[in-house]
């Protein structure tokens, strides 16, 4: 017993030094990402509550906050050597607040890119961690595509810190946490990480007022559809991006389902109450995308916000506002959860007939096949686990140009160019009509001479409704191995694109042009009714 408590690891923040004047560029970016070396920072890096990386040696700069919760949720007291811990929170969105403020010379907004991580089981906060390294390099190619794109983002980072590393034996006695550190996350979850998304959704939504005011007119008139144009993408000042690993996706998802729920129920009540027959009203978010990689969450938690979808129907193209990514082989979701679970359950009771349910309660949110929406895998496999299809997939070329592409510019060109086509298209035909063809829905993936496969695909099971915003995805290696393979290439290139798509907010169906309710036509202003009848025009 006492061997035990005395390999603990401490109940203590290790981001405590509000130093900003270092400067924290990651190392070895290009090397092995396996190694202790990859994306590691400066000593002088190692414990200080933001981090700032410049750009350099071809890698986008960033800004990386951290924000550390106790084993109850909630922050670490601002009392002793450890103090300055408390100031972590406030830090950070005070920094989103001033990112996110119209520059004073020119009165133009500088828009912000958020990208909140929320990390898993037997992790930490420790600047050598994996999973900051890991979040590091994700922030620095991020950043890249934001220079690259037509409305670039300064980009910041959030990494959620909690104990998920609760002892300092070896791997083996690790596995044993489980249950307890399952505990921990669902207590994190009910905890002040609520108070931070609710916080940033509404500096969000106050950053947001013009892209907001976009959003309710094209609610009120949905058949108003345009095409590209960078003056809508730039309107939105803060674009928010949330992910979570294993029982960072419990955190993730525990704490953000019940106001996704309410978004896609919102939608439902919309669309039955809009007058056109074909086009959707746009989907209010819970940040523009939620991403949960092998998430340590119940199904039965994800019936709810899976039915709300499936009731709502949607009618036209709505981009994911959640991603569930699960492996097939992931030993701690796909073996470990379903036999704590059983356990956990044995006095529970179901009717008569809901086997379902049971399952339910047993599996993970994307081991539970009822719930699965897509496989994703390469197109060889696909192929192979479909022999009896007439029509097997073929690369897209644009994905087989970029075979031994020379650079990441030239990869990045293409996808979107990928995604000009897929966007054109579904103005073209604003209807479910247009998405068929996309669906296997291709990524590139990065492949040399030899290698037998230059792109991924996102097959939908029968019952999916491929405009659905909820998408439960089901993968395998060489996609996703095991639980922890978040630095797995094929991952990090669906991951990216799917990024790459929230650059292009006119996948929302947003019109720059406007019909009001006295049917006149106005460009370049919208006017929003006030309770008093009177009208405020807000100006792009």
């Amino acid at each position: 017993m006492i061997f035990s408590l005395a390999s603990c690891t401490p109940l203590v923040p290790y981001r405590t030094n509000q130093d900003v004047s270092a400067s924290c560029i990651p190392l070895n970016l290009k090397g092995d990402p396996t190694s202790d070396s990859f994306a590691a920072v400066a000593p002088s890096c190692e414990h200080l509550l933001e981090e700032d990386a410049p750009a350099s040696d071809g890698n986008g700069g960033y800004a990386l906050h951290f924000v550390e919760f106790d084993d109850q949720g909630e922050l670490f007291p601002g009392t002793g050597q450890h103090a300055p811990a408390v100031s972590q929170m406030e830090a950070f969105l005070a920094r989103v607040r001033s990112e996110g403020e119209a520059d004073a010379a020119t009165s133009k907004i500088r828009p912000v890119s958020v990208i909140v991580f929320v990390h898993g089981w037997k992790h930490n906060a420790q600047s050598s961690d994996s999973n900051v390294r890991w979040f590091r390099a994700m922030l620095a190619r991020l950043a890249i595509v934001e220079n690259k794109s037509n409305c670039p983002r300064r980009v910041i980072g959030l990494y959620v810190g909690w104990r998920g590393d609760a002892t300092m034996l070896p791997d083996l006695a690790k596995d044993a946490t489980f249950w307890t550190r399952k505990k921990a996350a669902g207590r994190v979850a009910n905890g002040q990480v609520r108070e931070l998304f609710g916080r940033l959704r509404a500096i969000q939504d106050i950053r947001n007022a013009e892209w907001n005011g976009l959003v309710e007119m094209s609610r009120r008139h949905p058949t108003e559809v345009t095409s590209s144009h960078t003056e809508l993408a730039c309107s939105k000042a803060i674009r928010l991006t949330i992910v979570g690993h294993s029982f960072g996706g419990l955190i993730v998802y525990n704490s953000l389902g019940p106001s996704l729920v309410r978004d896609i129920a919102d939608l439902n009540e919309r669309i039955r109450d809009a007058k056109s027959p074909v086009v959707d009203p746009v989907l209010a978010r819970e940040g523009d995308l939620i991403v949960t990689i092998n998430p340590a969450v119940e199904a039965s938690a994800f019936v709810p916000l899976w039915q709300a979808a499936r009731a709502a129907d949607p009618r036209s193209y709505h981009a994911p506002v959640f991603v569930s990514i699960t492996s097939a082989n992931d030993g701690a979701t796909g073996i470990a959860f379903p036999a704590a679970r059983f356990f956990n359950t044995l006095l529970s009771k179901y009717p008569r007939g809901a086997s379902a349910e049971r399952d339910a309660e047993l599996k993970t949110i994307g081991h539970d096949q009822d719930y699965v929406d897509y496989t994703l895998n390469t197109l060889s496999i696909l192929n192979a686990n479909s022999k009896s299809n007439p029509n097997p997939l073929v690369a897209d070329p644009i994905c087989e140009h970029l075979r031994n592409a020379p650079d990441f510019t030239t990869r990045f060109d293409a996808e979107m160019k990928r995604l000009d086509g897929f966007v054109e298209a579904l103005h073209a035909t604003p209807d479910a009509n247009a998405l068929p063809q996309f669906f296997p829905r291709q990524f590139c993936i990065h492949a040399r001479t030899g290698d037998p496969d230059v792109a991924i695909a996102l097959r939908p099971m029968a019952r999916t409704n491929l405009n659905s915003p909820v998408w439960n995805v089901f993968t395998a290696m060489p996609v996703l191995d095991s639980h922890s393979d978040l630095l797995n290439p094929f991952l990090i290139d669906f991951l990216r694109q799917l990024y790459e798509e929230g650059t292009r907010p006119e996948t929302q169906r947003l019109s720059e042009t406007m019909v009001n309710p006295d049917g006149l036509v106005r460009q370049g202003a919208l006017e929003l009714p006030h309770q008093d009848g009177l009208r405020q025009t807000i100006f792009k």
